[in-house]
């Protein structure tokens, strides 16, 4: 919502849970926040289905549910997605270690940082979008030398 009272031309929010859903429609109208799109959805299944979007977004914000797993399997979708220059904030319960050091080619650290109980990370794409599965994180976490 953010976003699109600072001008956004659309954005999109992707929730699975109905009630979610459906506090965010009641926002959204009484906001008059009419470039905001909401989608029911699975968002890894939507991520999937989204080769139509390719290089599409400037902005996009990760916030999944913690212990999941869930940041292995939807980055890899999201960079096809992404526009040159983009940028990616991704919330995690931990600081990404392993992420981190295997990044995909074109995305880069730009920040991190911790309130509380969340890592958050801001991650800066640099290259035209490429296929979904060109890259891999890794199965188990890096371990640093430092």
């Amino acid at each position: 919502f953010e976003a699109a009272s600072r001008g956004a031309a659309r954005v999109v929010m992707i929730d699975r849970e109905p009630r979610a859903l459906a506090s965010m429609r009641r926002l959204r109208d009484r906001l008059g926040a009419t470039a905001v799109e909401l989608v029911q959805a699975d968002a890894i299944e939507w991520l999937r289905a989204a080769g139509d979007r390719r290089g599409g977004f400037d902005v996009v914000f990760l916030d999944p549910p913690f212990g999941r797993d869930w940041l292995r399997r939807a980055l890899p979708l999201v960079v096809p997605l992404l526009a040159p220059g983009a940028r990616v904030y991704v919330e995690a319960e931990a600081a990404l270690h392993a992420l981190l050091e295997s990044l995909p080619e074109g995305l880069t650290l730009a920040r991190a940082q911790r309130a509380g109980q969340v890592h958050y990370h801001l991650l800066q794409y640099e290259l035209s979008p490429r296929e979904p599965d060109s890259w891999q994180l890794p199965s188990t976490p890096a371990r640093s030398t430092r």
